[in-house]
């Protein structure tokens, strides 16, 4: 009895030996696989490119607080709060550009999980995709342009109609050139009625399909592509002929904007590089005291926060209105007069300058075009990051895209010199080398 008994304990741990043992062959095989699905992974965003963001558990609560949110057992856990849809989750970018895409790819073990990104008002902005399964993981994508959100904000809002939870492996933002509406150095562009927009005027018939014939009183034509800005010189060309009968001011250039596609013209420049203290201002007047008396011109704007090593140009804040006069006082000081009542006080000692006057485009050319006549107009211009003034502001001729012009689309202006009548012009064999 004693013998069956021990030999029954040695078969029972010689069953439970090789439980164990195969439990533990089981966990390390599920490890391994699990290893190598992570290595799988980490060579799969590899291929996204060298700029990439990427959001899994390890990181995910650093910017999704909100308690839907969950990092469990390696996952980002999603609670769809909304079913069959989660809360919209933000994102917002920094150290990017609006010349740029992003594509947003998810990968879930949540099966028909998808999504859409939204801009900072909750609009659509883009779909996503079903792609190939990798691994045992479902891929969702989606690519949109950056320009078409505000301060790079958007917001992540996903769906499913058979989970309650999603489970995320990871979430990756790649970044790439918006070839669609920015040219990128080198290259070279001819400016075609295929790729321009026309304002306030018509156009006319033509046989060749490089040649653009227009007619109207004040019109504008734009290149629909931006030109990204570096170290690259801008060498342009055009042929211009007034068809029409009458004269015709011709303005040739460039629509400027910053890196955040912000158009910026003369009164975000100085006028006077003369930074003045504000003395004085009332809520409701017209005047404000300043130190000193500054070199100043009717129209120019009044910019806010203004710094003497010109780390404010492009100066975007202003006190409302523009100049009407300004004043010396006895003491040293001076009156500056707006057109509009301060809508309230300027603290005492903040910082101002006299900026420049609008101008809404940079050019390198004014010229007028009598009837018949034919011109051919050249230029070279390129970023000058030293240069702080926006010389359209005060002549019509420039030679350098000053700091903090990011980006720049060719335009070609034609305003009858007679406002009463029209003027058609015929553009030909407009080139931009980039």
């Amino acid at each position: 009895m004693k013998k069956n008994f021990q030999m029954t304990l040695m078969t029972l741990f010689m069953v439970a030996s090789a439980f164990v043992f195969a439990q533990s062959e089981l966990n390390k095989k599920a490890l391994d696989t699990n290893a190598d699905s992570n290595k799988l992974l980490d060579e799969y965003i590899e291929t996204k490119g060298t700029q990439r963001i990427v959001f899994d558990a390890s990181n995910i609560k650093q910017f999704w607080i909100d308690n839907s949110v969950l990092s469990h057992d390696d996952k980002i856990c999603i609670l769809l709060n909304e079913r069959p849809n989660s809360i919209p989750l933000r994102i917002q970018l920094a150290n990017t550009n609006c010349a740029l895409d992003c594509k947003i790819d998810v990968i879930s073990e949540t099966s028909d999980l998808s999504f859409v990104v939204l801009d900072n008002k909750q609009k659509q902005i883009s779909r996503s995709l079903q792609e190939d399964n990798f691994i045992q993981y479902a891929v969702s994508s989606s690519s949109f342009h950056l320009e078409d959100t505000k301060d790079y904000v958007f917001y992540l809002q996903f769906r499913s109609t058979t989970a309650d939870i999603l489970s995320i492996k990871k979430i990756i933002l790649s970044f790439y050139a918006n070839k669609e509406n920015y040219l990128y150095s080198p290259g070279k562009v001819r400016i075609t009625p295929n790729n321009v927009r026309i304002r306030n005027c018509t156009q006319n018939p033509i046989d060749d399909d490089n040649e653009l014939s227009v007619t109207g009183k004040r019109f504008e034509i734009f290149s629909q592509k931006r030109i990204v800005l570096s170290n690259n010189t801008l060498s342009s060309t055009i042929t211009i002929k007034n068809e029409g009968n009458n004269n015709t001011r011709i303005y040739f250039g460039y629509a400027v904007y910053t890196k955040d596609m912000i158009q910026i013209n003369g009164k975000n420049y100085p006028y006077d590089e003369t930074v003045l203290n504000v003395v004085s201002s009332s809520k409701g007047s017209n005047s404000i005291i300043v130190d000193k008396y500054p070199k100043w011109k009717k129209n120019c704007y009044l910019a806010l926060n203004a710094k003497e090593d010109f780390s404010d140009v492009p100066n975007v804040s202003f006190v409302g209105g523009t100049i009407v006069e300004v004043k010396e006082l006895e003491n040293g000081n001076a009156e500056i007069i707006m057109d509009k009542p301060l809508v309230s006080a300027i603290e005492k000692g903040s910082t101002v300058r006299i900026n420049g006057f609008i101008g809404s485009y940079l050019y390198t050319h004014s010229i007028i075009l009598r009837p018949g006549e034919e011109q051919t107009l050249s230029s070279k211009i390129q970023k000058d990051y030293s240069c702080h003034t926006f010389s359209q502001a005060y002549s019509y001729s420039s030679e350098v895209f000053p700091k903090g012009i990011d980006y720049a689309a060719p335009i070609v202006l034609s305003y009858s010199v007679d406002n009463n009548v029209d003027n058609t012009i015929k553009i030909k064999d407009f080139v931009i080398s980039y």
